[in-house]
This record gives structure tokens, sequence and C-alpha cells, in this order.
């Protein structure tokens, strides 16, 4: 019988190289996202946040033994749609492609904690033409960033990965993020009624 996994990550990355801006972003969000004070109370069993994250910007090619040992130690895999992934290079390879047949590799259920985000913008691509090969072999389909909008698609990954209901997780961001914002704009009136008062006792 083989030893259980180990995870260290939450989640690795795969992209292709000329998307970074896309990887960083995702990564800057999921890193700083953190699950509603009101939903750790009623799932007081459930983790905060999905840190910790492994992203590396350096080429593939150069931290390859850092990259597998990530990939073998990370329960989830985020994949970076677009027409880059999709592509192989002039020796015929797609490095992205084999980094995900790895992943499925160490475990049959990993088929299943994969989050392809499609983030093509511009270009009217369907969206097979924005997946690597084996995902389209596969038959899994991309999750579209660009109708559902970073914030939801973002939740709602969080949500799987953490094992919160995805809508509630959803309502509950929305709640506190709209608490925040009111926050905000009395504590700014607030400021203009004393501003206001001060300049009105100094005429």
């Amino acid at each position: 019988m083989s030893s259980p996994r180990i995870f260290k990550f939450f989640a690795t990355f795969s992209y292709n190289g000329q998307d970074h801006y896309h990887a960083k972003r995702v990564h800057k969000k999921l890193t700083e996202f953190v699950v509603p004070d009101e939903l750790l109370s009623k799932y007081p069993e459930k983790l905060e946040s999905v840190r910790p994250l492994y992203y590396m910007t350096t080429n593939f090619l150069n931290i390859k033994d850092e990259r597998e040992n990530a990939l073998h130690t990370s329960k989830f895999l985020i994949v970076i749609c677009t027409e880059n992934i999709a592509t192989f290079n002039g020796l015929g390879r797609n490095w992205e492609d084999e980094e995900i047949r790895e992943f499925i590799s160490l475990d049959p259920e990993n088929v299943h904690r994969i989050f392809p985000l499609l983030v093509q913008k511009g270009k009217k691509l369907k969206p097979a033409k924005c997946m690597p090969p084996v995902l389209n072999e596969l038959g899994i389909k991309p999750i579209d960033v660009r109708a559902k909008g970073m914030r939801r698609v973002l939740s709602d990954v969080v949500a799987e990965m953490l094992g919160f209901p995805p809508d509630e997780l959803w309502a509950a961001v929305r709640r506190e993020r709209n608490e925040r914002t009111m926050a905000i704009i009395k504590a700014c009136c607030i400021l203009l009624f004393i501003f206001g008062w001060i300049y009105l006792l100094s005429r």
C-alpha cells in the first residue's frame, strides 16, 4: 500500500510564460483572500485561507526539480488558460500539458482538483483553443473568468479548496465588502461634518 501524499501547498500554478501577468494577478488575489468571520463562526473546523500557494516566475527549465516537487506536494492545480498554453514550442513540446499530465498521474482524483481559468481577452476564440490538449481530451471545461468575473470565480475556487458551499461563501464575501464600503462612507461623512464645523467656527 502506498503511503498517503503529504501536501505542502494548497495549489500550484501551471501557465505559459507569456501569461505571467494573469498568473501573478490570480496568485495575488488568492493569497489575499480571507474567508469572512461570519462563515468561519458557522464552520469553525475549516481554514480561513488557501495559503500557502506555489508560484514561481522563473523559467520552468531552470527550476524543473523545484516545480516537480511543488507539483507532487500540491493538492490542487490552477491552470491559466489562453491561446498560449494550447500551443507547442519549436521542439514540438508543451511543458504545461506535460505538467498537467504528471499531476493527474499522481492520483486519479486529481482530475477533479484542476481549476482551468479561462482569461483570454480580445480575440473571440473558442474555449477549446485556449486549453492544453490533455484537458480537451478529458472533456474538462474551463471556468470562464470573463463571464463570471474574477472575484466570483476566485471565491468559488476557494470554496472548493476549503470545502465551503460556493454560494454561501460568495454571499458572505459580498456582505463583508458592502459593510466595509458603508463603514468607509460613514467615516468620510463624519470627517466632513467635523471639518465643516471647524471651518464655520474659525470664520
